[in-house]
């Protein structure tokens, strides 16, 4: 049994090492302790939150804890594993700098503008009406809805850096550009709650937004076309059930 673990321990480098077992304890822990299901559950009544606040509260809980187990944690394992691993050289921003900026704004644009007759398309569908806005309690007031919304743009940050930073940078002398698509696995996986059109179109989608970070050496081109594309539908959404002056009732998944 020691003659085996050494040999499988023996060629493990501290970067690729620290992304896989980071990188899936992080996934771990935000789906348990960082949903609005949590929220509700546990922390609203250990902090005396008020019962008719509750459910608009854990709309801004999850993109909270995501920029903490999807950003900060993680970035902050790879500047300290790169420390100790010098065959992936110094330490950079995983994806934080503007990069090619020129040339990431007109395909993020290219992308959104791509994406905008889909989802003029796809918003007709019930599975969408369904599941959109992930935030029923937001659409109390303009107020609410403007915050959350801004909770949701801001939640897309931590989700871009994850796959498209930590995961892709984090990976990529390990695995060239076949990082690509290894960060597009989990980035499938976790769309599984959602409507399955979207689910499948995520395939597409993450190997999109991979290589558009991965030519740009940021994640700012992508956190755009996937902050604006969600944020659009959201509105659709509302937007059509305001002209029929239609609502729904109860929350929807675990959020």
């Amino acid at each position: 049994v020691k003659t085996e673990l050494a040999a499988f321990v023996a060629p493990l480098r501290p970067v690729p090492t620290t992304v896989f077992l980071v990188g899936g304890l992080m996934m771990c822990v935000h789906h348990y302790y960082g949903q609005g299901k949590f929220f509700r559950r546990v922390v609203a009544g250990a902090i005396g939150v008020a019962p008719g606040e509750v459910d608009y509260l854990a709309c801004l809980y999850w993109p909270l804890t995501a920029l903490v187990l999807y950003l900060a944690v993680p970035h902050l394992a790879l500047r300290l594993s790169r420390r100790f691993d010098p065959e992936e050289g110094p330490v950079h921003l995983a994806g934080l700098g503007l990069g090619d900026w020129r040339f990431g704004l007109r395909v993020a644009a290219l992308f959104y503008a791509v994406m905008v007759p889909i989802l003029f398309v796809v918003v007709w569908n019930g599975d969408f009406q369904g599941k959109y806005p992930l935030c029923d309690e937001a659409t109390q007031s303009l107020t609410r809805f403007v915050v959350y919304e801004a909770g949701f743009a801001t939640y897309f940050i931590a989700w871009e850096y994850f796959f498209r930073g930590f995961l892709l940078f984090g990976l990529k002398r390990t695995f060239g550009h076949w990082t690509i698509w290894v960060q597009m696995l989990p980035f499938v996986v976790i769309h599984f709650p959602k409507p399955d059109l979207e689910a499948i179109s995520s395939i597409a989608g993450g190997l999109a937004l991979g290589w558009l970070a991965l030519r740009t050496r940021s994640i700012w081109y992508g956190w755009f076309v996937h902050a604006a594309t969600a944020l659009t539908l959201e509105c659709l959404v509302v937007a059509i059930e305001e002209v029929h002056d239609g609502g729904r009732e109860g929350a929807r998944g675990d959020r």
